[in-house]
C-alpha cells in the first residue's frame, strides 16, 4: 500500500527487474512519505511559520495562532497527498505499469503471467534473475 523512497525499489520495481508494476488506487507512492511535504512546499511552510510568528508578535493568543497555523499545514498535507502521493502520479512518471481496480487484480495478474510465459526465452545469465 505504501512505497516511499527505497521501499518502492525493494517492492519489485522496474529497477530491480520487474516486468510489470501494478498499483491499487489506494496506493501511496512517492520519493518521500507525508513528511516530504516540508521539502516540496518549503517556501509555503516558511510563510506559514512567519505568519504564525507575526501573529504572536501582534498580540494574538498562541492558541488561536496555532489553530490557524495547523489548518494551513493541514491544507499543504492534503495538497501533497492529492498531487504527489498517489498512483496516478507514479503512472505518469512511468514507475507503474497500470493501476488495477481491486476486483480486477486476479485477471490482470493472470494476463501478465500468460504474457510473460509466452515470451519467455531461457538464456544463461540473460537477465536480472540470472538463471
Amino acid at each position: 500500500r505504501n512505497a516511499f523512497g527505497g521501499a518502492y525499489c525493494a517492492w519489485n520495481s522496474y529497477h530491480v527487474g520487474g516486468d510489470f508494476v501494478f498499483a491499487l488506487p489506494s496506493a501511496r507512492i512517492a520519493v518521500m512519505g507525508p513528511a516530504g511535504r516540508q521539502y516540496v512546499y518549503k517556501d509555503e511552510f516558511r510563510e506559514i511559520l512567519k505568519n504564525f510568528q507575526q501573529s504572536l508578535d501582534s498580540g494574538v493568543e498562541e492558541h488561536e495562532a496555532a489553530i490557524v497555523r495547523d489548518k494551513a499545514m493541514a491544507k499543504l498535507t492534503l495538497r501533497y497527498e492529492r498531487e504527489l502521493l498517489n498512483p496516478e502520479e507514479a503512472l505518469r512518471l512511468g514507475s507503474v505499469s497500470s493501476i488495477v481496480m481491486p476486483g480486477h487484480s486476479r485477471k490482470v495478474l493472470g494476463n501478465a503471467l500468460c504474457y510473460l510465459l509466452r515470451h519467455y526465452q531461457p538464456s544463461a545469465m540473460g537477465g536480472p534473475q540470472r538463471e
